[in-house]
């Protein structure tokens, strides 16, 4: 009898550890569909001032904490971003893209273009839990219905 409760315990301390967890990088994956959007607005004025033509994560990064160095917690949600995921930046016909995956590169959690201001266009971590960590091939296609300009242009 002691035996089986002392099993039940440790597994349910081991179960709620792992609940923990899930429940921590869901969450860090929500907060990211907010501070993304919002941080690439800082990124598409620095690159349209200082007329930057190309991008990639070290680059990506490097604005990075040139727009939220003045801005605390810009800076720390930066700082969250980074350690928490790989980055990957990429230009595109006039604007960019960055992606999240896990630390290990091996799965995409998002991808974000900044055509919309207001929204992730690629949430991976709600649609596709094992998307390879590759940048969108038919990122046209899916980013139309949520980028007006673009719907115009192309």
């Amino acid at each position: 009898m002691k035996r089986t409760f002392i099993l039940c315990l440790l597994g349910f301390i081991l179960f709620s550890g792992c609940v923990t967890t899930m429940a921590s990088d869901r969450s860090i994956n929500e907060s990211m569909l907010n501070f993304l959007p919002y941080l690439n607005q800082k990124v598409a004025g620095y690159l349209s001032e200082n007329k930057v033509t190309s991008l990639d994560a070290n680059g990506y990064k490097e604005i990075v904490n040139a727009v939220c160095s003045p801005l605390p917690s810009c800076g720390k949600n930066a700082e969250t971003m980074f350690r928490t995921y790989t980055v990957g930046a990429r230009m595109l016909d006039g604007m960019f893209s960055v992606m999240l995956c896990d630390k290990e590169g091996e799965i995409k959690k998002m991808e974000d273009f900044s055509c919309n201001e207001e929204k992730v266009e690629i949430p991976n971590f709600e649609i596709d839990s094992n998307a390879r960590c590759e940048f969108e091939v038919k990122w046209e296609e899916k980013i139309r219905p949520f980028c007006p300009e673009f719907k115009r242009v192309h």
